[in-house]
């Protein structure tokens, strides 16, 4: 990468440099030319240990670079890390089409490396808000976890420039493609400035520079466009809801008026109910008082009968008796002439007894006992 790319970089900025964050530095061949912007400081991030003694010497003998012997992945922890023979094509993913692109790499070891994540990289190592920050990718095979973490963490506002260094084929798994790293850079933001890819057939080297200002600005125009959506479909919502309301408006006065007329009809209700409850009441009455006059009418009835049955005994026994009478007056006048005919015909004896015998004699007649006279 040639410093024109870079200062071209670096004259977008709208601050001094401020860090240069360089993942996957390797022996870090490029220092110089990041050290010519003067950042405030360097870091080296390089797992490979057996880079470790020349970045610490680097260290020593400058004050603004910093080693940090650590991989960035999706995720902080222990990972392996895959040394291959051919120091820059080492990598935490597994190689995938390596050997067949370059068929004398292997893989000479995979010792477990300490591993953060870009955002507890950050987070631990603070970046100046107020400067232009650079992040340098070199981690090959880890390019999209890298640029993903801008992304999904909001990452990107603390970067005001990207320099990406990748293979020109994928050789992980894992691993994006050139094209794939610019849709998600630019996705956040990142402007393609300038692409080197003839310096070495195998690598391509591509810089970014992201305008914070245009990003908000974009980003508040994307906030309004959502807003005005969301007005609009609030308005549509509200218009729905009035029209709803509306209806509902009607249909509340229509159960008003419903509710009214329930309460008239339940007033007629509880007046019919009243009634009812009198006139069942009074019918109660009615029957109880036509039940005591069954009663009493059954009871003169049962009292007629039992005169009238008497009568009829009376009259039968005043009818026996008057027979009798009769046959008692008949029998008793029967006797009376009878003994009217002995008294008469004894008065008769006694006055022929006592004249004369020389008086002419009277025959004696039978005597009817029934008439009391002589035949």
């Amino acid at each position: 990468m040639t410093n024109s790319h870079l200062s071209k970089m670096v004259a977008h900025f709208t601050a001094p440099v401020g860090h240069v964050v360089y993942v996957g530095c390797g022996l870090a061949s490029d220092l110089d030319d990041y050290l010519a912007l003067t950042p405030e400081k360097v870091w080296l991030i390089e797992p490979n240990f057996e880079m470790a003694d020349d970045l610490i010497a680097l260290e020593q003998s400058n004050d603004r670079v910093q080693f940090l012997p650590v991989a960035i992945a999706t995720q902080s922890g222990e990972q392996p890390f895959h040394i291959v023979n051919f120091f820059d094509l080492s990598s935490l993913k597994t190689p995938s089409k390596l050997t067949q692109i370059y068929p004398g790499a292997k893989i000479t070891q995979s010792p477990q490396v300490r591993a953060l994540s870009l955002y507890d990289l950050l987070d631990q190592n603070p970046l100046p808000q107020d400067l232009g920050n650079i992040l340098v990718i070199e981690a090959v095979g880890s390019e999209a976890d890298i640029v993903s973490a801008l992304e999904q963490t909001e990452l990107a506002d603390q970067f005001q420039g990207v320099v990406l260094a990748t293979t020109k084929r994928v050789l992980f798994s894992g691993g994006a493609a050139l094209k794939r790293l610019k849709t998600m850079l630019a996705a956040v933001g990142f402007e393609l400035l300038a692409e080197d890819g003839k310096s070495n057939s195998d690598w391509t080297r591509t810089v970014f520079w992201r305008d914070a200002t245009a990003v908000r600005f974009q980003t508040l125009e994307a906030e309004l466009a959502a807003q005005k959506r969301q007005y609009a479909a609030l308005e549509r919502e509200h218009k729905a809801l009035q029209s709803a309301l509306e209806a509902r408006e009607g249909d509340l006065a229509t159960a008003k008026t419903r509710l009214n007329e329930h309460a008239v009809l339940q007033e007629q209700y509880d007046t019919l109910c009243k009634q009812v409850d009198t006139l069942q009441s009074q019918k109660d009455d009615a029957e109880e008082a036509c039940n005591r006059q069954k009663s009493e009418v059954s009871l003169a009835l049962r009292m007629q009968i039992m005169r009238d049955n008497d009568f009829r005994d009376l009259q039968t026994r005043f009818n026996d008796m008057a027979k009798d009478k009769k046959q008692l007056e008949t029998l008793l006048g029967t006797v009376t002439n009878q003994l009217r005919a002995a008294s008469h015909y004894v008065s008769i004896l006694e006055l022929g007894a006592s004249e004369s015998a020389e008086k002419t004699s009277v025959p004696v007649h039978d005597i009817d006992p029934d008439h009391g006279e002589m035949s």
